[in-house]
């Protein structure tokens, strides 16, 4: 009888784990094992469960990408780059807390601003890290190494019953939301996004695309305006409208 080697299967045992917890809130989608080494084991969408008589409706929500891991080593993603940058969902790892039957949910949203930023990297490390420890976007040795911290969202358990249960799965929800909505920025070359812990605004390095998202906002902003008081949805004074445009002109 051939060997079987023990980490495999802790690594299965890890994931049988998360598809459990996550299937209590979640639609699940599992890429193929033997063909599709995307970088993500499952794809969820989170679902509201809705009284419908006797019965309940599963509505979708939100979605994401989820890896799942055993430790809190830190990751290499050098080989995925090109998925993470194009991924189009939230992005989170999950490590797998078997004795405690947990999952620990780290949220991916500083890739975003990171790819940006370094668009040429190729060397890249993923540090699950708590949020306290988690200052700053990324870092980078001497050999042009980097390392992007993902900071902990939360501890979800196997019992959906659990109060805290709800409050993690709002907490997952909300922050999809956000990252979701930096994702649609980036790719309309809006690259000023908001950071999902603080609620502030999370700039890239460059001053130049700053500088070119504010331009990009204010000119929606005053082209829907302009609609809006052209068409006469709203009675207003046009005064502090013509302040703020002057003000602004260059």
């Amino acid at each position: 009888m051939n060997k079987h080697q023990a980490s495999f299967r802790g690594g299965w045992q890890s994931e049988n784990l998360a598809r459990y917890i996550l299937s209590n809130f979640a639609f699940i989608a599992q890429p193929s094992t033997i063909a599709d080494d995307l970088g993500s084991d499952f794809f969820c969408t989170i679902f509201d469960t809705v009284p419908n008589g006797n019965n309940s409706d599963l509505v979708p929500k939100e979605s994401f990408a989820i890896q799942i891991k055993s430790s809190t080593r830190l990751i290499d993603i050098s080989g995925k780059i090109e998925y993470l940058k194009g991924l189009e969902i939230p992005f989170f790892v999950g490590v797998c807390k078997k004795e405690k039957q947990e999952l620990e949910l780290y949220s991916g949203e500083y890739l975003i601003p990171f790819f940006v930023d370094n668009p040429s990297a190729r060397a890249i490390k993923i540090k699950l890290c708590e949020m306290d420890n988690c200052k700053g976007i990324l870092s980078s040795d001497k050999n042009n190494e980097f390392t992007v911290n993902f900071p902990i969202v939360d501890t979800i358990g196997s019992n959906p019953d659990c109060p805290q249960f709800k409050e993690v799965v709002q907490k997952l929800s909300r922050i999809c939301r956000t990252v979701s909505g930096n994702i649609t920025r980036r790719n309309n070359k809006e690259y000023i996004f908001t950071d999902s812990f603080s609620g502030k605004l999370l700039l890239v390095s460059n001053g130049q695309l700053v500088k070119q998202s504010i331009d990009v906002r204010l000119q929606k902003i005053f082209h829907e305006l302009a609609y809006i008081l052209q068409e006469r949805h709203i009675d207003t004074d046009l005064e502090k409208y013509n302040r703020i445009r002057d003000a602004l002109s260059p």
